[in-house]
């Protein structure tokens, strides 16, 4: 039996979540991860959570201006949101985002290959796309495995 599942979005009120989670097995957290992290102080049950709805991209070249469009108008028409990263430093930036956990989806528009280089080995994503689209193939997704938990329980 799978158990009950709450789903919530980051636009839900903190008591909400706070008053009404024990009556679930899990809770899905859906948005930005930043406000997560907030609200996961607050869960005292097992959270999973997915970035479905927000992503950070860091512009380092202008060249890939037609690119940038394209990537804003999907998000802007599909009510994704964007953190562009486009006057800081590199070493801020990857600070600044690795100490908000796990990244779902980052977008680096450069030439530079040893920024490229850098990001990739040093950014804490589950995606990261070079000079891509990532809404070619974006779509919402928590695997059963994710709604599986394991409890270690130890008697003397």
């Amino acid at each position: 039996m799978l158990g009950r599942i709450a789903m919530i979005e980051f636009d839900v009120i903190d008591a909400v979540v706070a008053n009404l989670q024990t009556f679930f097995n899990k809770m899905i957290f859906v948005g930005d991860k930043r406000d997560y992290v907030q609200m996961k102080k607050k869960f005292v049950i097992p959270t999973i959570y997915s970035g479905y709805g927000n992503i950070d991209v860091f512009i380092e070249s202008k060249d890939f201006k037609d690119l940038l469009l394209d990537i804003s108008e999907f998000a802007r028409n599909n009510y994704i949101k964007i953190n562009y990263y486009d006057d800081t430093q590199i070493e801020d930036t990857l600070t600044f985002i690795n100490r908000f956990e796990l990244t779902d989806c980052f977008v680096l528009l450069s030439k530079n290959t040893e920024l490229i280089y850098k990001f990739i080995s040093e950014l804490k994503a589950k995606n990261i796309y070079v000079n891509k689209n990532p809404f070619e193939d974006y779509k919402f997704s928590i695997t059963e495995n994710d709604l599986i938990y394991t409890k270690n329980i130890e008697m003397s």
